[in-house]
Formats: structure tokens, sequence, C-alpha cells
């Protein structure tokens, strides 16, 4: 078939790859079963990492409260997994959502502190509901000095995870999908020597 057989088959058939790198204009399409798998270890990994950072922030509260003579260690660990496992499917499933990502289009530092904060604000209506549904588990928490630096230290710690789970997502979006995880956890070829050139005499 002549060049001039191949573009006009190729007019008519967009669909046809064309050109001497076809084979790899076409584009792998995600499978059903894909998608769910990918979602199921996206939804996974990020319980993970909230269920670890809200768990931490758990044991902080309940040392502080366990000196005013209030055990509430296991309360708070069952509060942090339920609340790990909303926000971690909130964040997975609602990436594509129109006010998550509003952000997107600016410098990273503006999406990241705005998911970090709407993320934060989900956090602490969970923790209101929380205690509207079981009010008998809350406690006063001591002095009023004890609850103004459990307020202030709890924030901050949530707006801390929630930004550096942030960072890191932005940096993926951008990069590419698996290249954060590469450069961290997998071995790089060393870069190639240079060469010293030599001026002539």
């Amino acid at each position: 078939m002549s060049p001039l057989d191949q573009s006009a088959n190729s007019e008519n058939n967009p669909s046809l790859p064309t050109g001497a790198h076809g084979a790899e204009a076409v584009v792998h399409r995600q499978t059903k079963k894909e998608f769910v798998l990918h979602e199921a270890r996206e939804v996974f990994f990020m319980v993970s990492y909230l269920a670890i950072s809200l768990s931490l922030i758990a044991t902080f509260r309940s040392l502080v409260l366990i000196q005013n003579g209030i055990n509430d260690f296991t309360h708070s660990y069952i509060v942090a997994i339920v609340l790990a496992v909303a926000l971690g499917k909130i964040v997975v499933l609602g990436q594509k959502l129109p006010f998550v990502s509003a952000f997107n289009h600016r410098p990273l530092i503006y999406s990241v502190l705005y998911k970090a904060a709407l993320m934060t604000l989900l956090a602490n209506l969970g923790g209101k509901l929380e205690e509207k549904l079981f009010p008998a588990l809350n406690h006063g928490g001591g002095s009023t000095a004890h609850q103004l630096v459990l307020l202030v230290t709890h924030q901050l710690a949530l707006m801390s995870i929630f930004i550096v789970l942030f960072t890191w997502r932005d940096l993926e979006r951008v990069l590419g999908h698996g290249t954060l995880f590469r450069l961290f956890f997998l071995a790089r070829e060393p870069a190639p020597t240079p060469k010293t050139l030599v001026s002539p005499k």
C-alpha cells in the first residue's frame, strides 16, 4: 500500500493509529475489574493512613484525659477508626466532585490547603455527630485550660495530617500516578557520569 493510500485510510478511519509510533497511540482502556481493584486499593491505603494518624491523635488526647482520672482510650480508638473509614471513602470517591477540585488549576499550595481545611471541617462535623449520638461516652476533659489545649492541638494535628495527605495526592496528580512511590521506594539507576571535554591544543 502506498503512502497516499495509507493517508487516505487514516482520514477515513480516525481510530487507526498513524505514523511510525502508531502502536503507542493505542490507549489501554481500564476494565471494570481493574477499576474496582484500583479504587479498593486507593480506599485501603487512604483508610490505613488516616486510621494510624487519627489513632495517634486519640492516644495523645487520652493521655491528657487520664491525668484527670478519665480513661478514654477504647472510645477514642473506636471513633478514630470509624472516622478514618468515613473520611477515607470521602477522599477517594469525592476527588472528582467540582467543589473538591475547585483549586486544582491553581498553584498546589492553594489546592492542598483548601482540601486539608475541607477535610478538617468534615472531621470536626463527624466528631460533633458522634457526640450527639453517644453523649454518655463523652467527657468534659477537666478544666477549661485542658479543654482549650486539647482543642487547639487537635485542630493543628488534623490539619497537618491532611496537608501531608493532599500534598502527596496532588503531586501524584501533577507528576503522574505512581511517580512519587517510585522515587521514594524503588531503586533508580545511577546518573551517567558526564564525560570530560578535552579542548584541542
